[in-house]
């Protein structure tokens, strides 16, 4: 499960205070393997299948997402 913290540097604008305008940005993933497989045929018998998330977070927003997949 790969994660990750970056401290993003102070943008200068005139009057700003810096300490305020840093901001923390985190990301985080994960990949599951569920099972392997040919589902109804339609795929090799060795296909293995897996399920996958990640959440991308700071402050001034928020993201993430998730997929379903094969390795091959």
């Amino acid at each position: 499960m790969p994660a990750g913290f970056v401290l993003h540097a102070a943008r200068k604008q005139a009057g700003a205070d810096t300490a305020r305008s840093r901001w923390v940005h985190g990301t985080a993933s994960a990949e599951l393997r569920l099972f392997q497989g040919s589902v109804f045929g339609l795929f090799s018998p060795d296909t293995s299948w897996r399920v996958s998330g990640f959440a991308d977070v700071s402050r001034l927003y928020f993201g993430w997402g998730f997929g379903v997949g094969t390795w091959h």
